[in-house]
Parts: structure tokens; C-alpha cells; sequence
């Protein structure tokens, strides 16, 4: 059995256990020198493995790498079972993405101008902070906080822009979240 994947995260798989004619119950025991497999189950009666029983294999590597594991199935009277379980990791980077690099706003004296963009995140275990360098004070975004848990699916953010004179007006939105590269949208 084998598994890929990135640190910080969690999969499993499973194996479905099935004996029949058993003298007594089946016992799974799993050997993981590295301690980042876990099993559902640690035995199965003779009458359930009759019909056939599925064990959960989860793997939550916590260094880049291979790690590998046995798992065991015996039971008395039974010849031996040996799985042999193993994964590769890789570092899990925290990254911020947006969907633009940069915002471009043109119009009247006084008059609001809205534009959005699309924040998503990989890896990113804490909130994204949202940052405003506005010397001119004519841009607002909103929000100026990113929950971690909201970018996988993708967070919009509304930049407007409002001048009360003619002029050229610039800023930064930067994006930052511990472990992540800052991205930084220019207006």
C-alpha cells in the first residue's frame, strides 16, 4: 500500500480483511518505527471477518520523505498476513495566490469605483492578513482579514477608489500569512 502526499496534512486508505475457517479472532498490529501511521482497528472477531471488514489506514507525515510500515494480520491457526504501508512526503509550503497583480482604476472626481480579486491559499494555517499602503487615502478594501479555512474555496476581496481631485494615485494590498511568501497587488 502506498501513499503520496505533503506534510501537515492527513490521508488514509483502506484494506478490507476477510478469513474464513478461523480458529479465533484476527488481530492487526501495525509497526511504524516513525509514528505517523494509525490503524481503526486492532482486531476482528472470526465471525466479521466471514463477511469481509475494512481496516483504515491514515498517514499524517510530519517530515519530508519516505516512511514506510508493516501492517501484521494473524490469527491463530492462520498463516500470517503481512502488509507492507508506505509514503512519500513532501514539504508542505504555505502559498498565497491571487487571481491579479495588479488593479487599474480610472473616472470621474468623486465618484466610487469598485474592482475585486480572488485570494486562495494552500497550506496556510493562520489567517491572511490584509494590508493597505494607501498614501492618498482614496483606495478601501475589504476585508482586511482572510480566515485560513476560507482559502481553499477562495476569498473575494472589493478594492474601491474614490479621489476627490484629478490625479495619479498609487498603493499596495499586500497579502501575508506566517510561513507564506507576501503577494502584494499593485493600484
Amino acid at each position: 500500500m502506498s501513499f503520496e502526499g505533503y506534510t501537515t496534512q492527513t490521508y488514509s486508505n483502506t484494506v478490507s480483511v476477510r478469513g474464513v475457517n478461523l480458529e479465533g479472532n484476527i488481530t492487526a498490529t501495525l509497526s511504524d518505527p516513525n509514528h505517523v501511521y494509525g490503524i481503526d482497528k486492532n482486531s476482528i472477531t472470526a465471525s466479521a471477518a466471514q463477511n469481509g471488514v475494512d481496516i483504515t489506514i491514515t498517514w499524517s507525515p510530519t517530515i519530508g520523505g519516505q516512511n514506510n510500515a508493516t501492517l501484521t494480520l494473524s490469527s491463530p491457526g492462520a498463516e500470517n498476513v503481512v502488509i507492507n504501508i508506505n509514503g512519500t512526503a513532501q514539504v508542505a509550503v504555505p502559498v498565497i495566490t491571487a487571481n491579479v497583480s495588479e488593479l487599474t482604476f480610472s473616472g470621474k472626481i468623486d465618484q466610487t469605483h469598485t474592482k475585486s480579486f480572488i485570494v486562495t491559499g494552500q497550506f496556510i494555517n493562520q489567517n491572511v492578513t490584509v494590508t493597505l499602503n494607501n498614501p492618498s487615502n482614496v483606495f478601501t478594501v475589504t476585508p482586511s482579514t482572510i480566515l485560513a479555512s476560507e482559502l481553499e474555496q477562495g476569498k473575494e476581496l472589493t478594492v474601491t477608489f474614490n479621489a476627490n481631485s484629478a490625479s495619479t494615485f498609487t498603493g499596495t494590498i499586500t497579502l501575508a500569512s506566517e510561513g507564506a511568501e507576501t503577494v502584494t497587488i499593485n493600484l
